[in-house]
């Protein structure tokens, strides 16, 4: 009886052993991982991307991240119809403050992640690109910033001192002048002093807000009203057109130069001295990019001063960051989208973005760490960003920044091509401004 009841016993332990097998039934429901859905540029030689992947190695395939790749322009235009058509396939995107300004709405406010002592762990520009009708949307991912850049060997030439850059528009105009060349004596500049990108594709007005904010002068006032043609901005636009034509040491063929054609021009030593995003150094360091009498010979500091009376610097910024969408909100993933982008952004990936892009940390701890402030091909980048910090740092955004920006470089050009005084040009383009402002 107990070898039958024994047997039956068996029996039964086996069936429901098998029996999911049998009937292809899985022995437990299989968890989905959860995805996160992060639109950005390409993966290749992106460092957060990396991260991004080692995050779903970190969470054991709880989290997937699809990467969602678009080139730079293409990121504004996939947003921009996204959310026209109420779409929720984006959880986490790329910003900065022009699109934040306009996509905001879209954005989820994450204030409670940001209390005042973690913001005061970042430069103090570092959440710009995530902030916007005075909420903050994501997190900060790196900082580039406009510096002086100049070179040592032909400062040594002209007679200059190769450790003292110009620190005022009189110095700079000093050695602008002097550092212009016809050094073959053909009767034509092949040397030019001074070079700043100032194409229409953004730089023109990147340019003129450099000079702006070192007039003390600014875009809008606090009400939003152009204010860009005051005195102020007056004697910004004529700053910049006295070195081409007054003083003669800008090259007027730099109207016609964006950024990547100013780095080229002074990576191939045919300048002098320039204004660049960070990018400038990271080249000026590659030999594959620049020639034998720019390597090594090149110094970066903060730029010089209009006026010391009013700043004794100002430039602008270029950063970026991440938001997280009102998308991710009502999928319940705000929380893990979160951690995804302090993963992201951590001190690791950081560094990383530093070495291998030359893009500057957004924590602050990073520019006292001493391995950094040793090393010689970042100290300089380092030190110069630091010191940029201690006077102002701004960048004018708004929602329309697009057509704003077209206003208001149309006229500058304008007016640095000869074609309308330079009041004129001003007055046309703060008009402009105020019309769109104004909306329809």
């Amino acid at each position: 009886m107990r070898s039958r009841w024994w047997g039956h016993a068996v029996l039964l332990l086996v069936t429901l052993l098998v029996l999911p097998f049998l009937s292809g039934a899985p022995l437990q429901a299989q968890q989905q991982p959860l995805v996160l859905r992060v639109l950005d540029e390409g993966p290749v030689g992106n460092p957060w991307a990396k991260a991004a992947s080692e995050y779903e190695r970190f969470t054991n395939g709880r989290v997937r991240v699809e990467w969602i790749s678009s080139p730079w322009p293409g990121i504004q235009t996939r947003l921009a119809t996204t959310f026209a058509a109420g779409d929720t396939s984006i959880d986490i995107t790329k910003t900065w403050g022009g699109w934040t300004n306009e996509f905001w709405p879209f954005f989820q406010s994450i204030d409670d992640k940001w209390p005042a002592r973690q913001r005061a762990t970042l430069l103090t520009y570092a959440l710009h690109p995530v902030t916007a009708a005075g909420h903050i949307y994501g997190v900060p991912r790196h900082v580039t910033l406009y510096y002086f850049y100049w070179n040592k060997k032909m400062f040594q030439e002209a007679g200059l001192d190769p450790t003292k850059p110009p620190q005022t528009y009189e110095q700079l105009v000093a050695m602008c002048t002097k550092l212009t060349k016809d050094k073959d004596g053909d009767g034509r500049i092949d040397q030019w002093g001074y070079a700043e990108s100032m194409d229409v594709a953004s730089p023109m007005l990147n340019t003129f807000e450099r000079w702006l904010y070192r007039a003390g002068g600014d875009i809008l006032d606090a009400r939003g009203n152009p204010v860009f043609n005051d005195r102020r901005g007056l004697r910004a636009l004529q700053a910049i057109y006295d070195l081409i034509y007054t003083h003669k040491c800008i090259d007027p063929g730099a109207l016609q130069l964006g950024n990547p054609a100013t780095r080229q021009v002074f990576n191939a030593g045919r300048v002098a001295m320039m204004s660049m995003w960070g990018s400038g150094w990271a080249e000026a360091q590659d030999p594959n990019r620049a020639s034998k009498d720019v390597l090594g010979n090149v110094g970066v500091t903060i730029l010089p001063a209009l006026d010391p009376t009013i700043v004794r610097s100002a430039t602008i910024h270029g950063s970026e960051g991440y938001a997280i969408t009102k998308a991710a909100a009502q999928r319940g993933v705000v929380e893990e989208a979160w951690r995804l982008l302090q993963y992201m952004t951590s001190r690791a990936v950081q560094l990383e973005a530093l070495k291998t892009r030359g893009y500057m940390p957004p924590s602050l701890a990073l520019y006292d760490d001493p391995e950094l402030t040793r090393d010689p091909a970042l100290a300089p980048l380092m030190a110069a960003t630091a010191e940029a910090g201690r006077h102002p740092v701004k960048r004018f955004v708004w929602s329309e920044y697009p057509r704003l920006e077209d206003a208001i470089e149309s006229e500058l050009q304008a007016a640095l091509r000869g074609r309308k005084p330079l009041q004129a040009a001003l007055d046309s383009a703060a008009t402009a401004v105020a019309r769109i402002l104004k909306g329809p």
